[in-house]
């Protein structure tokens, strides 16, 4: 039988998972100006934003 995973687990790996979707799916659905370039400060933020919801999510599952 499965151990039941504990919130701190759970909210670790929904940070986790966000922060992967984010840098995927953001520059994909918002990245490209009407020239069919993709935005370099878009694409930084989306990076940026991302490590941090996966920095946030590993910090949380060590912490709790």
């Amino acid at each position: 039988m499965r151990e039941r995973k504990s919130v701190s687990e759970m909210l670790g790996e929904i940070l986790r998972d966000l922060g992967i979707l984010g840098v995927i799916f953001i520059p994909l659905d918002r990245g490209w100006d009407s020239n069919g370039h993709l935005s370099s400060l878009l694409f930084g933020v989306s990076i940026g934003v991302s490590l941090l919801l996966m920095a946030a999510g590993i910090w949380v599952e060590r912490r709790f």
